[in-house]
């Protein structure tokens, strides 16, 4: 998609999103507005039959169907108990003679109850109404976005074996970094940005020494308090081990909170800058959590290591565990980078390659271990229950085959399948470890 493109696919997306905040804002109040909602289920229509709208505007539109969907699911509760009663009241005057002829007192009164019954439906069948075309156009929108997304992924692009894609590639990868750079120094050169940087100095330094305090101490802060509860013992000493261990996990998130404010004080980020501050904290999380988890699985200690292998075993483990946790960040960097320079989807997929190849590596040492199964430090036999070992060769022999797969698709030029199937099975596999 040319930039031209995807400038409109953004226009059109706003549009929409403004058009039906309006119309959910004026309706919220007083119920479903059904005039508006025609106006908006014919567009929807529209998009669905004509098929062109980018995938972001099918979203957007997708969000305020499902919108209107659960407004009109609560006003088929509009007038429930007045139908309820009316119903009861028709019951109480008793069933119609066959012949059809009763006394005109009672039918009267049946007519009457009868056409205030209809009245009292008339909202709840219009919400129904309304309700079942919002669904269907849901499920219209994601058989569109579903369908998109398989040819997508089974789609044949340029293999990442051809180096002559290569140089563009990281050219437009090191340029979104240069961009980076370039926004700060240009920060750096306006003169209302840098007084802005020197008033807000003291408030930057404190910033940066409160973050990076939390990142590089709070983790033996936390060493030492579980160690105490540990030593302390009694009933509750595990969970409350387990509790303060998160601790290595949230105060280093936010001690990274703190440092990224303390960079958005200078006033020198750009937008360039913003995108890729406001998403330190979550890379932060990632690594820290798959560390943490690492450390709780195959801990050096092992009285306190949840998983039965050796003490050798367990720190290739934790090896591999890291190195995963990185290979994530790095891939969500570069893909961000790749975002900030729209680069094409051939550039992506060049980028990823060594990515993949790197992840696939990873995958088969895990699998190959989870094949050989735990052993025990002192005859080096099974460990682990036969069952329990089983299990584990299975994974072990699924992942070493991913893991050979992923790779050749990404030759062939699968590179989205690849990744899709390679990614997914490598966080699966770390969960289960």
């Amino acid at each position: 998609m040319t930039l031209s493109m995807r400038w409109l696919a953004v226009i059109a997306t706003l549009c929409w999103a403004a058009l039906a905040t309006s119309v959910w804002a004026q309706s919220s109040s007083a119920g479903p507005d059904f005039e508006q909602w025609q106006t908006i289920a014919q567009r929807a229509e529209g998009a669905i039959d004509a098929g062109r709208a980018s995938n972001a505007v099918f979203e957007a539109v997708r969000a305020e169907l499902a919108r209107y969907r659960e407004a009109f699911e609560e006003a088929t509760e509009i007038n429930s108990d007045r139908v309820v009663t009316l119903q009861s009241q028709i019951a109480a005057l008793g069933a119609l003679p066959e012949s059809g002829e009763e006394p005109p007192e009672i039918a009267s009164r049946r007519e009457q109850l009868n056409r205030q019954l209809q009245v009292a439906r008339a909202p709840i069948l219009a919400a129904e109404e309304a309700f079942n075309q919002a669904d269907g156009l849901i499920r219209e929108i994601d058989r569109i976005l579903a369908e998109r997304r398989v040819n997508d992924l089974t789609s044949r692009g340029p293999s990442p074996l051809n180096l002559a894609l290569w140089p563009p590639a990281y050219d437009h990868l090191a340029s979104a970094w240069s961009s980076v750079i370039g926004e700060f120094q240009r920060g750096l050169r306006n003169d209302a940005q840098r007084q802005q940087f020197r008033d807000n100095l003291p408030l930057t330094i404190i910033l940066l020494a409160i973050g990076t305090l939390l990142i590089v101490r709070s983790r033996r802060w936390v060493v030492r308090v579980v160690s105490s509860l540990r030593r302390f013992g009694g009933s509750g000493a595990g969970v409350w081990s387990f509790l303060s261990s998160l601790g290595w996990i949230i105060f280093p998130v936010i001690g990274l909170m703190f440092v990224v404010g303390g960079f958005f004080s200078t006033g020198l980020i750009g937008l360039r800058g913003t995108r890729l501050l406001e998403s330190a904290p979550m890379w932060g999380a990632v690594f820290l959590t798959l560390r943490w988890l690492c450390d709780r699985l195959f801990a050096k200690n092992d009285d306190v290591a949840l998983m039965p292998f050796s003490s050798e075993q367990r720190a290739e483990l934790r090896f591999y565990g890291l190195f995963l946790a990185a290979l994530y960040v790095v891939n969500d960097i570069q893909t961000t980078l790749m975002d900030l320079s729209n680069s094409p989807d051939t550039d992506r997929l060049v980028v990823a390659f060594p990515i993949i190849l790197a992840v696939a590596f990873v995958l088969f040492r895990l699998g190959q271990m989870l094949v050989k199964g735990p052993k025990s430090e002192e005859d080096d036999v099974d460990a682990a229950p036969s069952g329990f070992h089983k299990l584990l060769k299975l994974f072990g022999q699924a992942s070493i085959l991913v893991a050979i797969a992923c790779p050749a698709m990404a030759v062939f030029g699968y590179t989205k399948l690849a990744s899709a199937i390679l990614f997914p099975t490598s966080q699966s596999l770390a969960l289960f470890g």
